[in-house]
């Protein structure tokens, strides 16, 4: 009872001391050079002075009681096993008994508390009415925790909060993850919330816990859970902790947190602490890779503070901000072991994508921006504010789900509804109501699954039609589109039940909403209805394209939904984001981007890209408890790309062997609407969207670049978040260096036609047999203007590693060769080569220089094309290695030899180089299909050899083919 009688004394000490708040007045920190950030004396309380973190610790248990306590288990605490009729609890048998060890300890004391088990689980703990605590106060429960033996059963610290009459406050339980360590002590902790109306005390107990008691789920490494009991082993606690913490939020003045330049980012940070203490803070922003990029210390006066803070972010993205309390990690016994930060947020900069684009009239955001925000987990106090929300982002539709559960202290549907209505035609956005899932006291009535909302269709109305009219009011009149059940939630099973159920809902809602348009929530890797009954009792599509599908069958999935969209059906393809729980932020945003970018681009190609075609996404921000928005790094990309798309239209795309996807914009209809991404000077008015394409969850490449000539102007590379940085051309060739990561990034202010012009010039055949003849070959060009174009192009020698080899190389014609075509036609421009026996096999790159006119003369511009020299059916690969040691004195080379034709080959090998003989080894009889190793050893050539290139020649005995291949000595 000592613990507990110093604990009310130490509450009460703080009553009388007055511990206040500074109320609801925000005080503004000032960041002026050279001034310690703090809040103004104004705002600080009137306690009186205390020592730093006074009454931080309510209390500490290191179980070292040797000398007052000569019972098994601590003061205070007791094993809480199976004890009818006072205790039902079958799966703690009471054989199990946890005691005291004094043997050894996590901390100074050298003791702790084993729980042991024989099989079932084992608790112990702490007697209910010992911790008194404020109901308006947080709290952190720590302890260092030790297992042995333990392969299915694990170890758990549970809090329970207790009213006045000490019962259980329902859904107060909070616990630890599950936890083995046969290595050694470990700390474990948890955060207890504050604001639970009626808490007056906390109970803790301490947990073996076998499978039957943890319940379905999965251990640290993904692996689920055994069944199977632990007939033996033990979990040992130490310095369990109870430590006071400041209630801390943080949140802003903007809906999710969201702010649109040139309007500045900041947040609120409202602190509640209890204790009477001044708290020395640190305001943390760290950014998508969280790395760290501002930092703030702050001084909380006493009781606490609602302060508005400025953040300095490094440009435009997506950040997390924190609020860390370093001063509470030094606490003796690890009071906040394992806490970094007492309360988080994350926050959106941007650019705005809003605003008129020149054709549907002034303000808001156009159809000519396909795309779509899915809003259906939010609450009804968020409502009001999602169609500016979504105009900022340049998203002209908006598919709300109507909330069917809110508490008093929020707006009620039909209010929110009203609210967010009138703001509907000031930002341009069109609106669908979804109902993702029945109204609990519906689903109750009619004994269905709440998730059942196509069900409704096959019931009376009037069975339930009053309570969706309770829910949206006079709402109802101005609501045109309904969509029934949720949009990320699974296809409906049966098909032939939907188009019955989709007329019964529209029978009923028509009641409460005339000229019903009904929506229907599909996936695309579920069968579509066809094109009978069931695809014309609807008037949309939600799609959800699932997280696993690959990006490389997104084509063949618009095909197969190619008839969905017929007679004013419109479609919208929603890009589900990978799980959190397996996949970085990083990876999530790449994810949608590319996937986002990818369908806009083939719906743009098929020309099906516009107002009843869209691409969406679906509630990008996790919803806090008390209701707060806290977007996620998709959201920050809406922006972006709905700015970057803006009016423009796909003319192709720019071939690459290098896994780099390169999509090319051009105007719809001469210049980039209003509110679209706008190039730096003197560049065109095309866009390229690229990225280097990979396998999600791998780091990203940040070295790779691309290099081409794009107009020959200044380019603007424009990052998905909106930041922009100049791309100047090289002075002596005009190209530019543009770099790429596995992020789709934006660059404007390229020849869109000249970008797709050189990149569709090709050499054909791409493969030249490697013998020592004339080469018949072809310059491919095709036209991608709207008017005729014509130019010349001049070929010149490849480069190579010594001038000597182009001394005989022959290229006709030598003169330039002229051309003209017409709009959208292809001409072949013949060429003659020939190289000389002593030419590399492998691919080259042929130099040229283009002269182009179109409705100006361009100025010459160098490109080069790859054009490949070697045997269509025969394979050289080369390796050396040193020998018999690691450093020689022997060079040994070893060719591998595959036939990949349909004819025996008889060829030789072989080998020279300038101060050593020459080496020839036969290869007689290659059937098809077969591989041949042959080796060469130069003897105590090591030194003479490492760092120099030997050259391998391949000769077909029977025939005119000769293929040389170089290769490093190491």
């Amino acid at each position: 009872m000592g613990v507990r009688l110093a604990w009310v004394l130490g509450v009460a000490l703080a009553l009388c001391a007055g511990v206040a708040h500074a109320g609801d007045e925000v005080v503004e920190i000032s960041m002026s050079p050279g001034v310690s950030p703090g809040v103004s004396k104004g705002a600080q309380g009137g306690a009186a002075d205390r020592p730093v973190l006074s009454g931080r610790v309510v209390t500490r248990f290191d179980f070292d009681e040797r000398a007052a306590n000569p019972e098994e288990v601590p003061a205070n605490w007791f094993r809480a096993q199976h004890n009818p009729p006072e205790r039902e609890r079958m799966g703690f048998p009471a054989f199990n008994r946890a005691r005291f060890d004094h043997t050894q300890g996590a901390g100074s004391s050298g003791s702790s508390v084993v729980l042991p088990t024989r099989g079932g689980s084992t608790a112990l703990r702490l007697a209910a009415g010992s911790l008194v605590v404020f109901a308006d106060a947080e709290y952190r429960v720590s302890a260092m925790v030790k297992t042995k033996g333990l392969v299915n059963a694990r170890a758990v610290v549970r809090a329970t909060l207790l009213d006045g009459q000490r019962e259980v406050l329902a859904g107060s339980m909070v616990q630890t993850e599950p936890v083995v360590s046969e290595g050694g002590w470990v700390p474990v902790g948890l955060t207890v919330p504050s604001g639970r109306a009626g808490a007056n005390f906390l109970q803790i107990e301490l947990l073996l816990l076998q499978p039957g008691e943890l319940g379905v789920g999965h251990d640290g490494g993904g692996r689920e859970w055994s069944q199977v009991q632990d007939l033996e082993g033990s979990a040992w606690f130490d310095d369990v902790t109870i430590v006071q913490l400041p209630r801390v939020v943080l949140t802003s003045n903007r809906l999710a947190n969201t702010f649109f330049a040139p309007d500045a980012p900041a947040v609120i940070v409202d602190v509640r602490d209890l204790t009477g203490a001044e708290l020395a803070t640190e305001l943390v922003v760290s950014d998508l890779d969280d790395k760290e990029v501002w930092r703030l210390a702050m001084t909380i006066p006493r009781g606490g503070s609602k302060t508005r803070v400025p953040l300095s972010l490094p440009g435009f993205g997506w950040f997390r901000v924190r609020m860390e309390l370093g001063g509470l990690r030094t606490l003796a016994g690890g009071g906040l072991a394992g806490v970094k930060f007492l309360t988080e947020t994350t926050v959106v900069w941007v650019p705005s994508s809003g605003g008129g684009d020149g054709v549907d009239g002034e303000g808001g955001v156009s159809l000519l921006r396909p795309f779509a925000l899915f809003a259906e987990g939010v609450g009804t106090g968020s409502l009001a504010g999602l169609p500016a929300l979504a105009s900022g982002l340049g998203v002209p539709r908006l598919t709300v789900g109507l909330p069917t559960e809110y508490s008093a202290n929020t707006p009620t549907p039909a209010v929110a509804l009203g609210e967010m209505l009138d703001n509907l035609s000031a930002n341009r956005v069109e609106l669908t109501v979804s109902l993702p899932a029945m109204p609990r006291p519906v689903a109750e009535k009619l004994r269905l699954s709440r998730s059942n909302v196509w069900g409704l269709g096959g019931v009376e109305s009037g069975l339930w039609l009053g309570e969706i009219e309770g829910l949206i009011g006079s709402s109802g009149q101005r609501l045109a589109s309904w969509q029934f059940g949720p949009t990320l939630g699974p296809a409906p099973l049966d098909h032939d039940l939907i188009p019955a159920q989709v007329r019964g809902l529209s029978r009923a809602f028509s009641r409460v909403t005339p000229g019903l348009r009904v929506m229907l929530p599909w996936r695309a890797d579920s069968e579509w209805l066809g094109s009978g009954d069931g695809a014309r009792a609807f008037s949309g599509a939600s799609i959800v394209v699932p997280a696993g599908y690959p990006i490389s069958s997104l084509r063949g999935m618009l095909e197969n939904f190619a008839r969905v969209p017929a007679d004013g059906v419109d479609v919208t393809y929603v890009v589900e984001a990978l799980p959190g729980e397996q996949f970085s932020r990083r990876d999530q945003l790449e994810h949608f981007l590319q996937r986002a970018v990818v369908l806009w681009s083939e719906l743009s190609v098929a020309k099906r890209a516009g107002p009843l075609v869209r691409v969406g996404a679906a509630d990008p921000w996790r919803v806090g408890v008390d209701g707060q928005l806290k977007p996620e790094p998709i959201l920050a990309v809406l922006s972006t790309l709905s700015a970057g798309t803006a009016g423009m239209r796909v003319i192709g795309e720019v071939p690459s062997d290098a896994a780099i996807r390169t999509i090319v914009l051009a105007p719809e209809s001469g210049s980039p609407v209003k509110g679209g991404l706008r190039a730096g000077p003197g560049g065109g008015n095309g866009t390229i969207i690229l990225w280097c394409e990979g396998k999600v969850g791998q780091a990203q490449d940040s070295g790779r670049t691309m290099t081409g000539f794009f107009g020959g102007g200044e380019l603007t590379l424009i990052d998905a978040f909106g930041n922009r940085k100049r791309l100047l051309p090289e002075k002596n060739s005009g190209q530019h260096v543009i770099p790429i990561s596995t992020t789709p990034a934006y660059v404007l202010g390229i020849d869109p036609y000249l970008v797709q012009f050189l990149s569709q010039i090709k050499v054909q055949p791409e493969l030249i047999p490697a013998v020592i003849t004339s080469h018949d070959c072809e310059l491919v060009l095709h036209n991608p203007w709207p008017s005729r174009i014509s130019g010349d192009i001049t070929l010149h020698n490849p480069p190579t590693r010594s001038a000597r080899l182009h001394q005989n190389w022959m290229l006709s014609p030598t003169a330039p060769m002229p051309f003209s075509i017409a709009p959208g036609q292809t001409v072949r421009l013949p060429f003659v080569f020939q190289f000389t026996a002593a030419e590399e096999a492998g691919v080259k790159q042929l130099p040229m220089s283009v002269r182009l006119s179109v409705d100006r003369p361009y100025p010459a511009i160098r490109v080069t094309k790859p054009i490949s020299v070697g045997l269509e059916d025969l394979e050289l690969q080369l390796a050396t290695q040193l020998g018999p040691r690691d450093d020689g004195p022997d060079v040994i080379l070893t060719g591998t030899v595959s036939n990949t034709g349909k004819l025996t080959r008889t060829l030789q090998l072989s080998t020279t180089t300038s101060g050593f003989a020459t080496q020839s080894l036969p290869v007689v009889d290659l059937e098809p299909g077969e591989t041949a190793v042959r080796q060469f050893v130069f003897k105590n050539a090591a030194e003479a050899l490492t760092g120099r290139r030997l050259r391998v020649i391949l000769v077909d005995v029977d025939g005119a083919e000769r293929m040389s291949k170089y290769v490093m000595v190491p």
